[in-house]
């Protein structure tokens, strides 16, 4: 008989589970309880082996189920085991989301803190607070844009404060070089920065001495205005 979705959204629990064949290893799983899941039986490497396939059923379809069996049947037949490759593709995701800027940063920050004054970790960890955490913090480092640090660092300067812009920019290429370093990420949306710093007003350039020589440059500085007035 031809299974139709119609057979399997009509199947009943059993006082045991029992299965459904689809074909092609595909099979529906009917627990005690009414739930439907999708399993697939294939061989691999001389080893008989079972792979969960989508949502319960009928959250993913007949249809679907069918079309991702064929996917990891074409994987089979590459010399791959869905179940190696799935387990890859879930570590590669957990490796994705568990490092994300703040994490990095928090540690970045502990790290370089061993070697700091603590006046200098205090103010940098002002900064991180203020102006970087609030907006990357939960953001996993592999999706951080350059464009995202680069709106990070304009915001500061539009607010007139290009000194702790430039330190800013400073210390998102640190992170990043850090977390380059310990393997986190592969990322590095940090190191063109400068490219697009933005120029504060200009400072006055002030002339320092020592104490001993300030007499004879006073007096050498009033000669030199005295003749230029002349």
């Amino acid at each position: 008989m031809k299974i139709t979705d119609l057979t399997l959204r009509h199947a009943k629990p059993r006082f045991e589970r029992y299965t459904i064949a689809l074909g092609k290893g595909l099979t529906l799983l009917v627990m005690p309880d009414g739930a439907k899941y999708w399993r697939m039986r294939y061989r691999f490497g001389d080893k008989a082996r079972w792979l969960s396939l989508g949502r319960p059923y009928p959250e993913t379809s007949m249809k679907e189920a069918e079309a991702e069996c064929f996917r990891m049947r074409r994987l089979i037949d590459e010399g791959v085991d869905p179940a190696e490759e799935r387990r890859a593709q879930r570590a590669a995701q957990r490796e994705h989301v568990a490092h994300t800027f703040g994490e990095a940063a928090e540690n970045w920050h502990a790290f370089r803190s061993k070697a700091w004054h603590p006046s200098t970790a205090l103010q940098v960890r002002e900064y991180l607070d203020a102006d970087i955490l609030p907006k990357l913090s939960k953001r996993p480092l592999a999706s951080v844009t350059a464009r995202e640090l680069g709106d990070l660092v304009a915001g500061i300067e539009a607010r007139g404060a290009f000194d702790v812009a430039k330190k800013t920019r400073q210390w998102l290429k640190a992170i990043f070089s850090y977390s380059r370093a310990k393997g986190f990420t592969a990322n590095n949306p940090a190191g063109d920065l400068n490219a697009i710093a933005g120029k504060g007003p200009g400072y006055v350039t002030m002339l320092t001495c020592k104490c001993r020589s300030f007499p004879s440059f006073y007096a050498r500085w009033r000669l030199t205005v005295a003749a230029d007035r002349w």
